[in-house]
């Protein structure tokens, strides 16, 4: 076999070979932010809180999605939140009494400065000004409703 052959054969093999690593790498990274996201998910829902509108932000350029965010003010929490429980861009706290949340454009159409919300706990839901709203998706791979 002339040394061309061969080395176009290690090559072929080298490339199988390392398609199967990052094959296996890309599965893990998969399994991992599919876990993440079950976690968060969980831990929305788990949660409860009293909270007012701050300010509300809408970007066009994103998808509907990510579209509206409520910046929100905590007057209580079930749970302290800490750094480990920040989910950009579903949410993220700033501070202890400070939460900006990816909602649904009903619920942000609904909110104004100053609204009330109460999330209950273990709850899919979120009372905007005392209406209630569907936050989270009865999907398992689904955010928002």
């Amino acid at each position: 076999m002339s040394l061309i052959r061969k080395l176009i054969l290690l090559s072929f093999i080298f490339c199988c070979l390392s398609s199967c690593d990052y094959v296996k790498y890309s599965k893990a990274v998969k399994e991992e932010t599919i876990k993440k996201f079950d976690v968060n998910k969980e831990f929305m829902q788990r949660i409860s809180f009293d909270a007012s509108v701050l300010k509300k932000n809408t970007n066009e350029e994103s998808s509907d999605i990510f579209k509206y965010s409520l910046k929100l003010h905590l007057f209580n929490m079930s749970e302290k939140p800490n750094i480990r429980t920040q989910f950009p861009p579903y949410y993220t706290f700033e501070k202890d009494a400070t939460l900006i949340l990816i909602v649904t454009k009903d619920i942000y159409n609904k909110a104004k400065l100053k609204s009330k919300l109460i999330k209950q706990s273990n709850s899919l839901n979120i009372t905007v000004d005392n209406q209630i709203f569907k936050y989270l998706s009865n999907e398992k791979d689904k955010w928002l409703p």
